[in-house]
C-alpha cells in the first residue's frame, strides 16, 4: 500500500486525516507549519510526541529532494540547482538575485510532452508530472541551501505547468497559504506554451497570478 504524500494536503485535509487517525485536528497547524519547512524527517517536528512523529512516518511519505548538481555564476550569484526527486528522477529550478528580492524558477514536470523546437525540455518526452509537494520542495529547499528568502516564483522550468493542472493549482493555492510561506499570488508567474482549455479554467479560479504566454 502506497502512502500519501504528506506535503500535498491543505490544512483542512491534514486535519481530517489526523482524526481519522484518531487524534486531534488542532495538531494540524503546528505539523503544517513543519511541512512548510526543509525538514528531512518527521522527527525533525520536535514539538510533536514522538509517538505520533512515529504513526506519521507510517502512514505518510515525506518528500525530500537531494542536489544532484549546484551551478552558481561568479558574475551575478544566479544558482542553478538539479534536484534529484523521489523517484531517482531530476530536475532544475533556477534561484535568481534581484534588487526587488530573490526569484526561483520552478519545474512542475519530469520532460514534456510540448515538443517545443526552441525547447530541450522535451527531448525525450514526458516521464512524469511532479505532485505539488514536489513542486513545494523546490522553494523549499532552494531558501535552505542558499540561505536566502524567496520572495518570488515563476513557474517556469521543465514541462508545460497547465498539462500538470492539478498538482499546479494545489501547489499555488499551498505556497500562498496563510499557514505555510505565505508566498502572494501577485508573486507568482506562470508561464505556458497556450493550453487554450486550460487557460480559460485557470481564469475560472479567480487566482491573482500573473499568466505569461
Amino acid at each position: 500500500m502506497s502512502k500519501t504524500e504528506i506535503k500535498c494536503l491543505s490544512v483542512d485535509e491534514l486535519k481530517q486525516a489526523l482524526v481519522e487517525m484518531g487524534e486531534k485536528p488542532f495538531r494540524a497547524k503546528p505539523i503544517f507549519k513543519w511541512l512548510h519547512t526543509p525538514v528531512s524527517s518527521f522527527d525533525e517536528m520536535t514539538d510533536q510526541s514522538k509517538a505520533l512523529r512515529e504513526r506519521l512516518a507510517e502512514r505518510f511519505e515525506l518528500t525530500v529532494p537531494h542536489v544532484e548538481r549546484k551551478q552558481q555564476s561568479k558574475i551575478d550569484g544566479t544558482i542553478k540547482y538539479l534536484w534529484r526527486m523521489r523517484e531517482g528522477d531530476c530536475v532544475e529550478s533556477v534561484l535568481m538575485r534581484y534588487e526587488h528580492g530573490n526569484t526561483i524558477c520552478v519545474s512542475t514536470q519530469v520532460g514534456c510532452r510540448m515538443g517545443c523546437k526552441f525547447c530541450a525540455s522535451g527531448l525525450l518526452g514526458l516521464k512524469r508530472n511532479l505532485s505539488a509537494g514536489e513542486i513545494l520542495d523546490q522553494v523549499l529547499f532552494a531558501e535552505k541551501d542558499s540561505g536566502l528568502k524567496i520572495s518570488n516564483i515563476v513557474l517556469m522550468g521543465t514541462g508545460e505547468p497547465l498539462d500538470n493542472y492539478e498538482n499546479v493549482l494545489k501547489f499555488l493555492h499551498l505556497v500562498s497559504c496563510p499557514e505555510g510561506i505565505q508566498i502572494g499570488q501577485r508573486h507568482i508567474s506562470l508561464s505556458t506554451s497556450g493550453l487554450a482549455d486550460k487557460i480559460e479554467a485557470l481564469a475560472g479560479e479567480k487566482l491573482q497570478i500573473t499568466l505569461s504566454i
